[in-house]
């Protein structure tokens, strides 16, 4: 019974959401994006994207943390093509370049 209403709440927000009119009066030039999920590991990991056009933009990536005893940290730059919608609303085509470090913890018995 709650997987039915849940999905039923998502279908109106969904509907909602797509006959909803846009706000033009915004114009977004950059978008900052976490993801909290992976605080669980723990690992910190921030997204930077800057519009450079109505359907291209730029976007760094940083990355730290540390999992099952090994320390990790990534950069990353991507190149976004908006070929569905735009910078705001859009599905995405690039292509992403990166680098990441990882160094294990040595444990001494003393």
């Amino acid at each position: 019974m709650a997987r039915h209403v849940i999905f039923a709440l998502g279908l109106i927000l969904a509907v909602v959401g797509m006959k909803a009119k846009r706000d033009t009066t915004w114009n977004y030039r950059f978008s900052l994006t976490t993801y909290p999920i992976e605080l669980i590991e723990p690992l910190i990991r921030l997204q930077g994207e800057v519009r450079i056009a109505t359907t291209h933009g730029l976007a760094l990536q940083m990355a730290v943390g540390e999992v099952n005893e090994v320390s990790a940290w990534a950069l990353a730059a991507q190149y976004s093509w908006y070929w569905l919608g735009d910078f705001e609303h859009g599905a995405q085509l690039g292509a992403y370049v990166g680098y990441a470090n990882t160094s294990t913890f040595a444990k001494c018995d003393e």
